[in-house]
């Protein structure tokens, strides 16, 4: 009997018996072989915290034994291992070129919003929640460039600190995220507020709907090694983003298949593949911040809203909130708006040039990123419970708002999911306050 050790991928034979000389063929014994669970993954730093225009990095990892079948497609993880590097090959001539992977001993996921509190922080944050300005502090502090737009500013809040996801009976899962659409005209500022609401969420990507590929927003299975290569499982922006923000620009811009595909990972909260060998869901509890053009570039007063919405029915009714965003002419309003524009750039301007720079008071954020993302972190613990009252009033609301919805001049019928819309608006504002 011989005993040939595998360490590669390749399946390594005996160059001859070492009893009698003779060289092959040979019959592997598998019940005196000693079989192992391998699984190979590749995990990508986040995209959160590069540079711009930087790429995230990625690097395989080989695991063994319980370490096997831990993680999906998604997963945020910390891997402890040993790195080894792996000469390439050629057809049958060795190269000198080396790839490197891990040599994995143990993986863990990791937490659902990675900031690290301190007591002093958590002290800091009860103070400010009890804050008589509290909203209009964190209104200020999403993307302050952008004058006005507190509508939409207060929306994308209640969607970084998001409602209550539960279970019922059934084990059926409600969603909690919420789901936002903007569509505006051209240079409203729309996508700097997906930007500073993607910088402000604890975990986040950022897309271009006219650069993004079905399998680039949500996951795809590809062989790897060439046509006869394993297949693997590939991530989008959606998975990467679980348990938090996925904003996506110029939504209008992206082909019809992609459109189709944001469907089940919006209303169902994960995606499933089915392709040859693979037969995998991947998790999706994210909230989508979308921003789009109407259909015609900008929107036309004398035709329905409705019409100009770049989404189809389906898609639009998976929306939380719907804003529509336009650029009209107010003398009073431009002068305020050139005036805050042209102070921001003087402070720029000021600090190229070494000097002491004073932004303007409405230019000024009073919450930075980390102090947001640790806020969200603590409120992420708080799991507010509908009382008698919110229930008669959200009730109240829902039946007025489906009676306007009816109308048929109405832009938007309201459909019944905007009655689970006014109950994770309301936990996400309860959120806000710590209650």
């Amino acid at each position: 009997m011989t005993y040939i050790p595998q360490h590669s991928g390749e399946y390594q034979e005996p160059h001859e018996c070492q009893g009698c000389e003779r060289q092959g063929p040979f019959q592997i014994n598998t019940d005196q072989s000693e079989l192992v669970d391998s699984q190979e993954i590749r995990i990508q730093e986040p995209p959160k915290g590069l540079g711009t225009g930087e790429t995230p990095q990625s690097i395989g990892v080989d695991l063994h034994d319980d370490l096997c079948g831990q993680v999906t497609p998604g997963d945020h993880v910390t891997v402890v291992g040993i790195l080894r590097a792996e000469q390439l090959e050629d057809g049958s001539n060795k190269t000198p070129l080396f790839d490197l992977y891990v040599d994995g001993v143990s993986i863990t996921q990791s937490d659902e919003l990675p900031s690290e509190l301190t007591d002093e922080d958590r002290s800091k944050i009860i103070e400010v929640s009890s804050s008589d300005d509290l909203y209009e502090k964190f209104v200020d502090s999403i993307a302050p460039s952008i004058r006005g737009l507190e509508e939409e500013k207060l929306a994308v809040l209640l969607q970084l600190f998001s409602g209550v996801q539960k279970e019922t009976d059934g084990g059926e899962l409600i969603r909690g995220q919420l789901h936002l659409l903007f569509t505006g005209d051209p240079a409203v500022g729309l996508s700097r507020i997906l930007r500073s609401a993607a910088k402000l969420s604890p975990r986040s990507t950022y897309s271009n709907g006219a650069e993004t590929s079905k399998a680039g927003l949500t996951a795809a299975a590809a062989r790897t090694g060439g046509t006869d290569g394993p297949w693997e499982l590939k991530s989008g922006a959606l998975p990467i983003a679980d348990r938090g923000l996925a904003a996506i620009d110029n939504l209008s811009e992206v082909d019809g298949d992609v459109m189709g595909a944001l469907t089940e990972p919006m209303e169902q909260q994960q995606i499933t593949i089915s392709k040859a060998s693979i037969h995998e869901s991947i998790d999706t509890q994210v909230g989508v911040l979308a921003a789009a053009a109407p259909k015609y570039g900008r929107f036309d007063q004398y035709e329905p809203i409705g019409d100009q919405l770049p989404v189809n029915t389906q898609l639009l009714t998976l929306f939380d909130l719907v804003f529509t965003v336009t650029d009209s002419p107010d003398p009073d309003e431009d002068e305020q708006t050139a005036t805050h524009v042209l102070d921001i750039n003087q402070a720029g301007e000021q600090r190229q040039d070494d000097t002491e720079a004073e932004l303007p008071e409405s230019a000024e954020a009073p919450f930075d990123a980390p102090f947001i993302q640790k806020y969200i972190a603590h409120a992420r613990e708080v799991h507010p419970v509908l009382t008698p009252e919110a229930k008669d009033w959200i009730t109240e609301f829902y039946v007025d708002l489906r009676s306007k919805g009816a109308d048929e001049d109405a832009p938007v019928p309201v459909s019944a999911r905007k009655l689970e819309a006014l109950v994770r608006l309301s936990e996400a504002s309860a959120r806000v306050r710590l209650s």
